[in-house]
């Protein structure tokens, strides 16, 4: 799988964290090495620092074409912010972060939806942590260092999907309220509200807010009261639906720090509405297959437990595989939402058509193996063929070459052909019984 090149055609656009995490830990970054970590201060302060510094200088890039599907899992949240009590570069204690972003691994949505994304991207669980703990003040109490721990044991079984760029880590930065204390109104005989405490934090990125709704007022022209009042008539309009469509308006304007970066993660016909209702309010299209990513991975549809992370690799050796995986789980998809079967819902519909297609799609790829790719065992033999004919092809040429590097160099294309052949051999199999194994995962009923 070729990885993304930067702009002057050589050096990658986005790095892997794992030098970061090693150098900040002092061990290799493996499930083996971390199940006896011991995570404190000290530890933290190192991640913390080594993090900042990677996510400062390495920003998630655009996608490389505009098929690419590559969804953020984790930017669609109610991730908590985070008060400043002590000095955080880059932030000033007494300032407040919106959100900081979730301290774990999002585990199984990472698993079912690389079964049909190109990649995912998350915010990075360990350096929300780490921010976090530095950001307080902490005195009798102690941080749950477990959660952090855990975090990097689950991380690190996911190496192989960081080495292959299929996992993407990236950070929130968001800009610091200061002086947030002073909007927030004080406690009177009625109580406090807390969407007017929320309306003083949260809340009030005017980027995101005009997403939402028209005529935001200038933050910095209008006072405390009048600004808690404007939130307020907004929520109420909204309901339940403000806060999230907050969050996904946020993860838009986020992504317009890098251009094309993300696509949302809708994981339930809700979060599928509510992004709905915001494209439509903004007069946008998404040129995403998001229905179809909906419905794949909203949670019934495949069992994340049977899902193996090497198999993840394997099938995006051979992009043709993966592609025709895809394609499969698309017209299933379709068929399922077009046709409409008494008594039987859009799982039992999905769960068929996959069957039913799977079936056909299975013998196409044994018809393949059987007519046009040689096993391996035939390919090996190629090596030493073709071998054997490059030296007699360049002994040939001895007379007219006495320096003998043309014997050498007719003798290892000829190996090198060869080589290739059983590679490529080599992973369109892997890469095809990654796929066929895909069709195991398919949940036979919903989750309870």
């Amino acid at each position: 799988m070729s990885s993304e090149i930067g702009g002057n055609g050589k050096e990658p656009v986005f790095e892997v964290p794992i030098q970061a995490l090693e150098e900040a830990l002092g061990t290799t970054f493996r499930p083996a090495d971390l199940e006896d970590i011991d995570i404190g201060f000290e530890e933290c302060e190192s991640l913390y620092a080594a993090l900042n510094a990677y996510h400062q200088n390495n920003r998630i890039q655009p996608v490389a074409t505009a098929n690419t599907v590559r969804p953020n899992l984790s930017f669609v949240s109610l991730a908590q912010g985070v008060i400043v009590e002590r000095a955080l570069p880059p932030y000033a204690a007494g300032s407040y972060l919106p959100r900081n972003g979730e301290y774990e691994i999002p585990v199984d949505e990472i698993t079912r939806t690389l079964l049909f994304a190109d990649a995912v991207v998350i915010e990075d669980p360990i350096f929300a942590f780490c921010r976090a703990v530095l950001s307080r003040n902490w005195m009798e109490a102690r941080p749950s260092f477990s959660l952090l721990e855990e975090s990097l044991q689950q991380l690190a079984r996911f190496r192989p999907l960081l080495e292959q760029r299929l996992l993407r880590l990236t950070a929130y930065f968001p800009d610091a309220v200061e002086n947030f204390s002073a909007d927030i109104p004080k406690m009177g005989k009625d109580g406090m509200a807390v969407r007017d405490v929320t309306a003083a934090t949260n809340y009030r990125d005017a980027r995101v807010l005009r997403l939402i709704t028209e005529k935001v007022p200038d933050r910095a022209q209008v006072g405390s009261e009048e600004w808690r009042s404007f939130i307020r008539s907004v929520t109420d309009k909204e309901g339940s639906d403000f806060q999230w469509l907050y969050r996904q308006a946020e993860s838009l304007v986020y992504g317009t720090v890098d251009p094309d970066a993300y696509c949302p993660h809708l994981p339930n016909d809700y979060q599928y509405a509510v992004f709905n209702k915001l494209l439509a309010r903004n007069a946008k299209s998404a040129d995403l297959d998001i229905g179809t990513m909906m419905e794949l991975n909203s949670g019934c549809a495949a069992d994340p437990a049977k899902i193996n992370i090497d198999d993840l690799v394997r099938i995006r050796r051979d992009e043709q595989v993966f592609n025709e995986w895809r394609e499969l789980v698309r017209v299933s998809v379709n068929a399922a939402q077009l046709r409409k079967e008494d008594g039987k819902g859009k799982l039992e519909v999905f769960k068929n058509e996959m069957k039913n297609r799977g079936r056909n799609w299975q013998s196409n790829f044994q018809k393949y193996n059987k007519g046009k790719l040689k096993d391996l065992m035939t390919v090996s033999k190629e090596v030493s063929v073709g071998g054997f004919k490059a030296a007699v092809a360049a002994g040939a040429g001895a007379a007219f070459d006495p320096t003998g590097i043309s014997v050498l160099g007719g003798l290892f294309y000829g190996l090198y052909k060869s080589a290739r052949n059983v590679e490529k051999a080599a992973d369109r199999k892997a890469a095809e019984a990654a796929a066929l194994s895909f069709l195991t995962v398919i949940r036979d009923t919903p989750p309870s």
